[in-house]
């Protein structure tokens, strides 16, 4: 009928199979294995059935496994808290933006970080899970920020896996419907993950028409290119602490100075992550460095 429901838009199925008793007898490792199969559906691009793969799949470890179980609970009971860090301008020790880590306790009452969360989560339903918690973290970050009259440039965290397919991207453009929110968001992709796949790019570069920012985080660290500067989208490049940390190494000190250089020509800014001390401070000042991040400006916090 004309006043009828809009049609569905299309969509595709992504379906992961495993066997009992064949892969597994606990229900648990069924469901794990049946988990891990239809994310490798996700990654093809969609639209298949995949198998687990009994030669060569993963076995469920338990730890890990409760780490997964954790996260989504966590959730659920609305137990993840924001953290913030400052980015700071090295010449005036200026916040310029704050870059947001999910926290939160877990079942044996230590403070879970992000890093070992993400990790926890790549490659099962928890990473959607993780995805959703710190963009809305953000959101609410930046709306008190705002409040407080203080910088509300924010940056998120993003593995691979959370952004991994389509429905991913369509999924943070529903979750942050206004331009202006967008704009004051940088997702930041790890060169850990660095992303081979053309599709993967092209749904970096259309969260960037779409109105985000990007930025490689931990650059250096890794096996990724200069080259990988020149193809991904990216609007900040995170250089990984170790740089600043060899310091007053002549070397480490020409690798500075160069690559405030290049992101400059590339028309990129510069973030220099691990800056711990005045005298590092100082030299990112007198190179130009335009970002620093780090213990000296502050660690990790509730806002």
């Amino acid at each position: 009928a004309a006043d009828g429901p809009p049609p569905l838009a299309d969509s595709t199925v992504s379906v992961g199979v495993s066997l009992f008793p064949a892969d597994a007898t606990d229900p648990d490792a069924v469901l794990y294995f049946a988990d891990m199969a239809m994310y490798a559906s996700k990654r093809a691009g969609g639209g298949i059935v995949s198998f687990h793969d009994r030669t060569g799949g993963p076995r469920p470890p338990g730890p890990l496994k409760r780490m997964q179980s954790a996260i989504v609970a966590a959730a659920r009971d609305g137990r993840l808290r924001m953290h913030l860090q400052p980015i700071v301008n090295p010449a005036t020790a200026q916040v310029v933006m704050h870059e947001c880590l999910l926290r939160w306790r877990g079942p044996d009452g230590r403070m879970v970080d992000a890093a070992t969360a993400s990790a926890a989560a790549d490659g099962n339903a928890a990473a959607d899970v993780l995805r959703r918690a710190a963009i809305a973290g953000a959101l609410d970050a930046r709306e008190r920020l705002r409040a407080k009259g203080l910088p509300d440039r924010l940056s998120v965290n993003l593995s691979p896996e959370q952004f991994a397919t389509d429905g991913a991207i369509e999924a943070i453009l529903a979750q942050v419907p206004d331009r202006a929110d967008r704009a004051a968001i940088v997702f930041e992709i790890t060169e850990a993950g660095v992303i081979r796949e053309e599709a993967q790019y092209a749904r970096l570069d259309r969260l960037r028409r779409e109105g985000f920012s990007l930025a490689v985080d931990d650059f250096g660290a890794g096996q990724a290119s200069l080259g990988y500067l020149l193809h991904i989208p990216a609007d900040y490049v995170k250089l990984d602490g170790h740089f600043v940390g060899g310091l007053p190494d002549p070397r480490h000190a020409r690798v500075l100075a160069a690559m405030v250089a290049l992101t400059r020509d590339l028309g990129q800014v510069l973030i220099v992550e691990g800056v711990e001390t005045e005298s590092q401070r100082a030299f990112l000042r007198d190179i130009g460095c335009p970002l620093a991040q780090g213990y000296l400006f502050g660690r990790a916090a509730p806002i």
